[in-house]
C-alpha cells in the first residue's frame, strides 16, 4: 500500500471566492493570495491518486485563525466519502470548549485526527497548556493523531515558514508521550538532533512526514533523516497540491533507499501512525 500522508483540499467555496477569505485569515493571505496558487478539491485529488498509484492520501485541513472557518472545512471534509481518504479536523485552539466539541464531533465521524495544526497561523504556541491539554486527552482518548507543521530554525524564508521548531516539538512531545504525533516537514530538522543519544528513544510516538522535501532539502535528506530518526518514524507525503504526488514519488524512490525502508516510509509507517 502507498499513502500519501500529507495532502490539502479545499471546499469549493473557498476557491471560487478566494478573496473573500484571503480578506478574512492572515496566514490564508500569506500563502493563497496570489490567484496562480492552486487550491485542490477531491475531483482533482483522486486522479491524481490513480495516476501516481497511490492507494491512500490522508487529507488535511488548513489552520484557520477562525473557529467558525475552521468548522467550514472540516463540515467539507465530512462530505468526502472515499474509502481512499482519511481525514483530519481543525479548529482553533484558543476557542477551548467549542473547539473541543468541534474536535469529538469530527472524531465520532470518523475523521483520523487533527491537522494540519499550525501556532503561527492560530496564534497559539504549544506551551499553552490550557488550549492544548484538553484537545490532547480528547486525542489520546479517541486513538487520533496530531499532525503539526514544523519549521526550520535557519535557512531560507518562504511564505509559510513560521517559527515553530524543532525544541518546541520536541517539549510537546515530551508533555504528551501518549500522543501520537506527526512532525511535518521533518520535524523543522528534528530528526538531526536524534543522533544525540538522550533524545530519540524516548519519543516512540513522535512521527516525520517529508511534506514538500523537494523545496527544504536534496535527496539526501531521505537516507540521513531515517538513519537518525529510525526507519519506522518517517512517513512521505507530498504537501499536494503544492507539489504532485507521481513528482513527489519520484523524487523519494531516486534517493537509492533499500526496499524494506521504502516500504515503510511509502505505507507502513503512516499506516501505523494514523491507524489507517
Amino acid at each position: 500500500m502507498i499513502v500519501d500522508a500529507h495532502v490539502h483540499l479545499f471546499p469549493p467555496r473557498v476557491a471560487a471566492e478566494r478573496a473573500q477569505y484571503v480578506a478574512q485569515d492572515a496566514w490564508f493571505n500569506q500563502l493563497y493570495a496570489r490567484p496562480g496558487v492552486r487550491l485542490a478539491t477531491m475531483e482533482e485529488l483522486l486522479p491524481s491518486m490513480d495516476a501516481a498509484r497511490i492507494d491512500c492520501s490522508v487529507v488535511a485541513a488548513f489552520p484557520w485563525a477562525d473557529q467558525a472557518l475552521c468548522e467550514e472545512h472540516n463540515a467539507y471534509y465530512r462530505t468526502l466519502k472515499s474509502e481512499r481518504l482519511a481525514r483530519l479536523a481543525v479548529v482553533q485552539p484558543r476557542a477551548r470548549q467549542r473547539a473541543l466539541d468541534e474536535l469529538r464531533r469530527c472524531l465520532d465521524s470518523g475523521f483520523a485526527g487533527l491537522g494540519e495544526m499550525n501556532v503561527d497561523a492560530q496564534g497559539v504556541e504549544l506551551a499553552d497548556d490550557d488550549a492544548w491539554g484538553p484537545l490532547v486527552e480528547c486525542l489520546v482518548e479517541a486513538g487520533g493523531t496530531l499532525l503539526l507543521h514544523a519549521s526550520e530554525p535557519v535557512g531560507h524564508d518562504y511564505p509559510g515558514k513560521g517559527r515553530n521548531t524543532p525544541d518546541k516539538i520536541y517539549a510537546f512531545a515530551l508533555k504528551y508521550p501518549e500522543l501520537r504525533i506527526v512532525a511535518a516537514h521533518w520535524g523543522g530538522g528534528l530528526p538531526f538532533y536524534y543522533l544525540m543519544p538522550e533524545l530519540g528513544p524516548t519519543l516512540p510516538n513522535l512521527y516525520f512526514d517529508s511534506a514538500a522535501t523537494e523545496y527544504l532539502y536534496d535527496v539526501r535528506v531521505f537516507p540521513t533523516a531515517i538513519a537518525a530518526a529510525g526507519p519506522e518514524r518517517a512517513i512521505f507525503g507530498s504537501d499536494f497540491p503544492l507539489l504532485g504526488q507521481d513528482r513527489s514519488l519520484k523524487h523519494v524512490r531516486s534517493a537509492g533507499l533499500p526496499a524494506e525502508t521504502l516500504a515503510a516510509l511509502l505505507g507502513d509507517n503512516a499506516a501505523s501512525a494514523y491507524r489507517l
